[in-house]
């Protein structure tokens, strides 16, 4: 590591326990969905082409008691998301703005599951009342098809035949095996019961032969014939209670965990329709919740709120903690203020010079308890903005300190001179200040900016005009990064990045797009005295180009051990460019610049050519655990970190085990 390079370690963020609930993979679009509890729960899009990186964050959910409500999240056609929950509809999100599309009510009370048939034409959902609601998927909503017999019981989980005519579900006691043209249960299998003890089917897989496999309440995975309604054979494979099951994707693996997170591979024999116990895995210390398949990888999830990703063979084992993505920061030479936005709330800290100690100076509250899109703080520190549904919200904030000597903040809201609007597929979803006093507004989809200056004299701000970004068109999920300098604008869209240029007069031109990649970028960073651009991706790749002629500076692959899967996370340059650093969730990287980026003596850019400079990345030595976030001011540089312990101290008692006999 550089002598010349400092750092400051911060452990501020206060990381709430997330349990992971349900999730769904769409197989063509390699986009995983899951849902995360808690008191403020948010659907994630973690895209796991190559490795995972979540991409998108949804907080627009359908409530019940005023509390976001995710029993079940499934993938349709056209990368549609539909999820349900205790409230009692089924809902449609937007993944590429967040927002709730629309929703439809089912027959009758909450709806505990949902499934798609094969030819991704009908949703099925299960009922607290014992219905099965089925809902033709049509362009731009969801029709209601017809509702099957009625059974005795909450219906709490379900599944189509590969075939498309029959549904399998599960409830208390008993299996059942649906005809869907017929509309009522063609087979009714009983589970039987343990001391007298009602048996919970909580999983069920049908499978091409239509055996029906199911996970229960007694920790029992059971195989059932569908044809004549039998049971074929059992085996008690935890301890407790089976939550989850999935089969892999070749089909010749049943995956099973729940209460004891134990995972257990059940292998089917070759050339035969017998299934036996396989290698266990122990991933995670709590409740597995849900599980998902994608070639040779296994994803889980529970209450321990870490994203597992695991493989056998090879034996690897990958978590990805819960890290909030949403860490912002802002410094200069003299001084450093740290923001962080959670979901509807945001921190304001300060770090003085020569001191690792932060001490937090604001906490700001969205009216209403509105999700909080974005926020930013100007270089200087003496202006934040956020924005939440429709509206931007401007601060200034100055400091003074009282005979004790202690920091006040003072804060005073800025008015509009004139107002914008957007429309709802368009949420100001990204502010950046690209000076002290202008701050950049731009839409979710990526085709809409607009510049905002601020009147330092009657504490005003003025926007300029909307204007559209070229090559925004067709994007997925629209403006994943967003990296900016005074006189750049850097966005990704999906994989492609383009880079504009503020003019003047503050409309905006494209400046060029970056050679593609296969993988998607996981970080983007704006070098502050030169145009270049530096990129990293979820396959250990960085690159570095220049802005003005879209060509290589630096491609390199950073080599990590094998089992070490964590994609990049960020990057950030120092003020003088010469280093950057580039982290992921336990790692930090030293990138340094081979020669002067200023000349000693004027302090002006050097006119070499950008292609004759070098590049060497280092490993620093280092025992992060979980790196969330950092930022660089002056030649220094802020790391915060999430300490696991404040995770893990909130969790629920883990399934005890009786070991040696006690």
């Amino acid at each position: 590591m550089s002598n010349s390079v400092k750092f400051h370690f911060a452990k501020v963020l206060d990381v709430e326990p997330s349990p992971i609930s349900c999730m769904s993979l769409n197989h063509t679009s390699k986009k995983l969905a899951l849902f995360r509890g808690g008191r403020i729960g948010a659907i994630e899009i973690w895209d796991v082409n190559h490795q995972p990186l979540l991409e998108r964050v949804i907080f627009e959910l359908e409530t019940i008691d005023g509390k976001p409500s995710v029993e079940s999240v499934v993938w349709a056609d056209n990368n549609r998301l539909f999820s349900c929950g205790l409230h009692g509809f089924v809902v449609e999100h937007d993944v590429r703005t967040g927002k709730l599309l629309h929703k439809s009510a089912a027959t009758s009370g909450s709806v505990w599951c949902l499934g798609v048939n094969p030819t991704q034409t009908v949703i099925a959902a299960g009922t607290e009342d014992g219905f099965i609601n089925l809902f033709n998927i049509e362009e731009k909503m969801l029709t209601y098809l017809r509702v099957l017999d009625r059974q005795d019981g909450r219906v709490l989980c379900l599944q189509w035949s590969p075939c498309g005519r029959y549904i399998g579900t599960g409830s208390v006691d008993s299996v059942r095996l649906w005809d869907v043209n017929k509309g009522h249960a063609v087979q009714k299998l009983m589970t039987g019961r343990t001391k007298n003890k009602e048996t919970i089917v909580w999983a069920i897989l049908v499978l091409d032969d239509h055996t029906i496999v199911t996970g229960d309440s007694r920790g029992i995975v059971s195989f059932w014939d569908g044809r004549i309604g039998v049971l074929k054979y059992k085996m008690q494979t935890h301890k407790a209670d089976v939550l989850t099951l999935r089969l892999s994707s070749d089909k010749s693996s049943i995956y099973a965990a729940g209460v004891d997170p134990i995972v257990l591979n059940i292998a089917k024999i070759s050339g035969s329709d017998k299934w036996i116990k396989s290698h266990p895995r122990n991933i995670h210390v709590n409740d597995v919740m849900t599980l998902e398949t994608y070639d040779n990888r296994l994803f889980s999830g529970g209450i321990d709120t870490d994203l597992a990703m695991s493989s056998f063979p090879p034996k690897i084992i990958v978590k990805y903690p819960n890290i909030p993505k949403y860490t912002q920061f802002s410094g200069s030479d003299n001084a450093a203020m740290l923001l962080i936005k959670y979901a509807k709330n945001l921190t304001i800290w300060k770090l003085p010079m020569g001191n690792s100690q932060l001490t937090k100076v604001l906490e700001v509250e969205s009216k209403g308890a509105e999700n909080m899109f974005s926020a930013a703080m100007s270089q200087n520190g003496s202006f934040f903005a956020y924005s939440v549904s429709g509206a931007v919200k401007v601060f200034q904030i100055s400091f003074t300190l009282d005979n004790d000597e202690v920091l006040k903040p003072s804060l005073e809201k800025l008015q509009f001179e004139n107002l914008i609007e957007f429309s709802s597929e368009n949420q100001l979803v990204h502010l950046k200040f690209i000076k002290d006093d202008t701050l950049m507004l731009l839409s979710s989809s990526g085709r809409f900016i607009t510049i905002a200056k601020i009147n330092q004299t009657t504490n005003s701000v003025c926007f300029g005009d909307v204007q559209e970004l070229q090559d925004t068109e067709s994007s997925y999920l629209g403006v994943g990064l967003v990296a900016t300098t005074a006189s750049n604008l850097c966005i990704t869209l999906d994989n492609r990045i383009i880079v504009y240029s503020f003019n003047q007069d503050f409309t905006i031109s494209k400046c060029c797009s970056l050679p593609t990649h296969s993988a998607l970028p996981s970080s983007i960073t704006l070098h502050p005295l030169k145009p270049l651009v530096l990129v990293t991706y979820v396959d250990n790749s960085v690159l570095i180009c220049n802005y003005n002629d879209g060509k290589i500076v630096c491609q390199e692959v950073v080599k990590k051990k094998v089992d070490d899967l964590q994609p990049f996370q960020g990057a950030c340059w120092s003020s003088d460019g010469q280093t950057a650093v580039i982290f992921q969730n336990d790692s930090l990287f030293l990138l340094e610049i081979t020669g002067d980026i200023i000349e000693p003596k004027r302090r002006k850019k050097l006119v070499s050519d950008e292609h004759n400079l070098r590049f060497q990345i280092k490993t620093c030595p280092s025992k992060y655990k979980y790196l969330a976030y950092v930022g660089g001011f002056g030649t220094d540089f802020v790391v915060v970190e999430v300490d696991p312990h404040s995770i893990l101290e909130h969790l629920p008692p883990a399934f005890a085990k009786k070991r040696f006999g006690a």
